[in-house]
């Protein structure tokens, strides 16, 4: 949860929990060892954090509960320093040995379609958001993460143009945002909440009479609500 809100605090508490435990278990290092990944990247460290994070990689198998986060953790970490072919390469190797270990995939779903965001393969990044979002809802999974991949969801549709998408996942988003009452996820919500309705205010077209008040420009929760009456 701490790295799914960018709590820099609370991971630091984690890490340092997790830790203790470490020393007189050995299966908790992993564990121990990821947080400690997440604290250095929230922290702005990607490169500390990849140092964390490829270890454990190498020494992981593909069955252990904590490969699929640590899989996303490392891609996070080589988006965040700016390796997004690097990420994207990786993200399929670690995608193709989820699938064949049957284990779930959405965490590194997400953390790909971000890297294929910011590589502008706008249509992958729609794919592995998608996936991501099925298999979610198959795993009965709401709150915070669900709300993360309607975050990147609308940020996706957003790059795309594709802005009454974008609204419709944004009120998505905080929908399982707003029930944590996070600050860190309030903040995020609300930034791109200003984005989108600054380019639905950038990109409308003059009205053809200006005098007419049914030519008003249409906002973008009234977007999100008819797209979501639309899916209902």
């Amino acid at each position: 949860l701490c790295s799914l809100c960018d709590d820099g605090a609370g991971l630091r508490r984690a890490q340092l929990a997790l830790q203790e435990v470490a020393l007189s278990r050995k299966g908790w290092q992993p564990k121990a060892a990821l947080a400690q990944a997440q604290l250095l990247r929230c922290q702005g460290l990607a490169q500390e954090g990849l140092q964390v994070i490829e270890p454990l990689m190498a020494a992981l198998a593909d069955t252990c509960m904590d490969f699929g986060a640590a899989a996303a953790t490392h891609i996070e970490l080589l988006s965040a320093a700016q390796r997004f072919e690097d990420a994207a390469r990786c993200g399929s190797q670690y995608l193709a040995r989820l699938r064949r270990a049957e284990a779930p995939e959405y965490r590194l779903e997400l953390a790909l379609s971000r890297t294929c965001a910011a590589l502008a393969d706008h249509a992958q990044a729609e794919r592995h958001f998608e996936h991501a979002c099925s298999q979610l809802e198959r795993h009965n999974i709401t709150g915070v993460l669900t709300g993360v991949a309607y975050e990147v969801g609308a940020r996706i549709a957003l790059a795309r143009g594709h802005l009454e998408l974008s609204a419709a996942r944004l009120a998505r988003c905080g929908e399982h945002f707003r029930i944590g009452k996070h600050p860190a996820l309030t903040a995020r919500y609300n930034t791109l909440e200003r984005e989108l309705s600054s380019v639905m205010r950038a990109s409308a077209a003059p009205p053809a009479n200006p005098t007419d008040p049914s030519s008003a420009i249409i906002s973008y929760g009234e977007l999100a609500d008819a797209e979501l009456r639309t899916q209902s």
